[in-house]
Parts: C-alpha cells; sequence; structure tokens
C-alpha cells in the first residue's frame, strides 16, 4: 500500500528526514511516535503530497507520488489534522461535502453517506448544521474524521488527531477510533508523541529521531526491548511521566 524509498527532506539545511525507507501492508496501522523535530509531521506531509522530498520516492499503491499524481492519489487518502482542520465560516455539514460536490457526487449519494459517517461516529445529525465554533472539541474531530473518511480512501493519515482534546475525551476517541478502524478497514499512518495513544490506536509503531527510524515493533517490544539509548530514554521519560501523573491523582 505505502513504499518511503530512501527519502531525504531538508530544511534550510537542517535534516528533517535522513534516507529514510519504509513500507506498510495493506490494512496495518502504523504510529510514529518521536519528539518534536524528529520528522514525524514531515514524513505524514510527504506521503499527502503537501511538500516534497529532497531525494528519494513516495509510492502508494505501486505508484509514484508526484505532482502529475498528487491530486489524483490524494482522494484514496484521508487526512486528519488536530481540532479536525474545519473551514470556520462554513457548517460542518458544508465542511463534509465540499470535495464530493466538486466531484461531482449528487445530493442523495452525499446524504446517504452522510448519515453512514455520522451514525459511524455517534455524531447526532443536527450537529451538523452548527458552525466549529459552536461544536466541542471531541465534535469537531469527529466532524474532521467524518470528512478524511468521506470518499472511503484506502489510506487514512492522522496528524495528532486528539491533540488539542481535554484527557476524558482523548482516552473516549482513542477506543471509538480503534473500533472505526476496525469497520473501514483502511490502512492507517498516525502521528503522535504519546505511547500509550499509539498503542491504543495501532498494531506497530515506529519510533524516530532527528530524521531516522530508531525503532519499530508493537508497544511491548519498544517498552521491554528498546533498540537504541535514544529509544530507552524516550521510554523512560514516558514512565516517568505516568508515575507523575498516578502519584498526582492518588
Amino acid at each position: 500500500m505505502l513504499e518511503l524509498k530512501d527519502v531525504e527532506k531538508r530544511y534550510a539545511g537542517v535534516v528533517a528526514l535522513e534516507r529514510l525507507s519504509m513500507t506498510l501492508a495493506r490494512g496495518a496501522s502504523l504510529a510514529i511516535v518521536g519528539t518534536s523535530g524528529s520528522g514525524k509531521s514531515t514524513l505524514l506531509r510527504l506521503v499527502n503530497g503537501i511538500i516534497w522530498p529532497d531525494n528519494g520516492s513516495v509510492h502508494i499503491e505501486g505508484e509514484l507520488l508526484s505532482a502529475a499524481t498528487a491530486r489524483r492519489l490524494r482522494q484514496r487518502m484521508g487526512y486528519v489534522i488536530q481540532d479536525g482542520g474545519l473551514f470556520p465560516h462554513l457548517t460542518a455539514r458544508e465542511n463534509l461535502v465540499l470535495l464530493p460536490r466538486h466531484l461531482g457526487w449528487d445530493a442523495q449519494r452525499t446524504a446517504v453517506r452522510t448519515n453512514e459517517l455520522a451514525e459511524l461516529m455517534r455524531l447526532r445529525p443536527e450537529m451538523l448544521d452548527r458552525y466549529p465554533a459552536q461544536l466541542s472539541g471531541g465534535q469537531k474531530q469527529r466532524v474532521g474524521l467524518m470528512r478524511a473518511l468521506f470518499l472511503s480512501p484506502g489510506l487514512l493519515l492522522l496528524d495528532e488527531p486528539l491533540g488539542a482534546l481535554d484527557p476524558t475525551t482523548r482516552v473516549s476517541l482513542q477506543d471509538e477510533l480503534r473500533s472505526i478502524f476496525d469497520v473501514v478497514r483502511c490502512t492507517v499512518l498516525l502521528v503522535t508523541h504519546d505511547f500509550a495513544e499509539a498503542g491504543a490506536l495501532a498494531s506497530e509503531i515506529m519510533v524516530m529521531h532527528r530524521g531516522a527510524v530508531q525503532q519499530r515493533g508493537t508497544l511491548a517490544d519498544i517498552l521491554t526491548r528498546p533498540a537504541t539509548e535514544k529509544v530507552a530514554g524516550m521510554v523512560q521519560a514516558e514512565r516517568r511521566r505516568l508515575d507523575v501523573l498516578i502519584g498526582a491523582s492518588s
């Protein structure tokens, strides 16, 4: 489904990705974890064709992602960012139908798909007639996911999708998202800085640091057998954070 070959990206001489190669099989789910500046969001934007590699290549379903193919290949992807990324001057429903309308979907087909996704996201239909400012963080994120899934994409990209939510809503949506992934059966590539969230949403985790892959495996593998000192340090920092949270709540 997805393959990156020797991908490199630099900004003003600073390495964002360094000869990164990876594959992601159809139907698999992979979470990318790393500190700020590790290259995880850069990788996601490269896959979506928002930016281009300085060297190397990105292939979607065996096809090279390029300026000539990006528009068509993007229609096979869903992309979700923090807080849903909705246009504030449009209602939630108007946000949802922008691309289907551009592609010539008729009103009935669009309405049927909207209702299907509202049910999947457990969002009451009347909420779709509100503007983003009138929705809670969790509701906006649900609408953002509906928009990303509207065309039944084969690849779903999520960039810190729950990062702007309060802890209670975040945990609730983690559980819902994993169930949604099972229903829609698409390939999932997501970025997060949270190991627990990565383990909740993906079957495999890839840890990055300074544009390079440090380790890839299950959450249990990474927590119990860190492959590098950097991964070990990140795991230890995560455990200290959890210890602090547990101590503060006891």
